[in-house]
């Protein structure tokens, strides 16, 4: 099986389903597709615009997939070299389990996303973001499930603001989850020490 313009590719962790991103070609927009294997049928896909990149990561049962995208507002060409301003990212979620796939998403997150970790085996994850490295917001949201009368939904939970986390990381068993901050002292214009220190919190 050839797949032309492939960028990434990630195997489900519980199943025979492989997730890849194709990037834009010419007029032809980015898609994000999953396909069976051995039977190589596409079970699901979306295609999107004005991609820079994509990153995907799946929940650790198989039951979601998140794939961050990174996109523009604007493209330039100077010397072949595309430059892209006015940068924004999607977070796209794909419930594997249930009929159809539906997907979901977060819009136009506009600063800068430095971690995303899902909670192991669970519905719940976290994004750290912001537009500078020492002023980030760590947020954790929850994936809830559809009821019979009731769509399903990404839920934030909690918003911690004003820190300078980089990196998240959850307990092997969930619930916790550690967010590690760095602290830089200056002495005139010049870095004089950086530290790092780690949060935790019951989610």
């Amino acid at each position: 099986m050839k797949i032309p313009h492939i960028a990434d590719f990630e195997w489900s962790p519980t199943n025979n389903i492989i997730s890849y991103w194709v990037a834009e070609d010419k007029n032809v927009p980015a898609r994000v597709v999953l396909i069976d294997i051995p039977s190589k049928n596409e079970i699901r896909s979306k295609n999107l615009v004005n991609v820079v990149q994509c990153k995907m990561f799946w929940q650790s049962a198989g039951d979601y997939l998140c794939v961050r995208v990174e996109r523009y507002k604007k493209v330039t060409v100077t010397k072949d070299e595309p430059r892209y301003t006015g940068i924004y990212y999607n977070f796209e979620f794909f419930r594997m389990r249930e009929k159809q796939i539906p997907v979901e998403s977060i819009n136009e997150l506009k600063e800068n996303c430095y971690s995303f970790a899902w909670e192991p085996n669970g519905q719940r994850f976290a994004i750290i973001s912001g537009e500078m490295t020492s002023k980030t917001t760590g947020s954790f949201y929850k994936i809830v499930n559809p009821t019979q009368n009731v769509a399903g939904k990404i839920e934030l939970i909690k918003e911690f603001k004003g820190r300078s986390f980089l990196q998240v990381s959850w307990s092997p068993q969930g619930q916790y989850c550690a967010m590690v901050a760095t602290t830089s002292k200056t002495s005139g214009q010049a870095i004089a020490a950086t530290s790092c220190h780690a949060e935790f919190f019951e989610v």
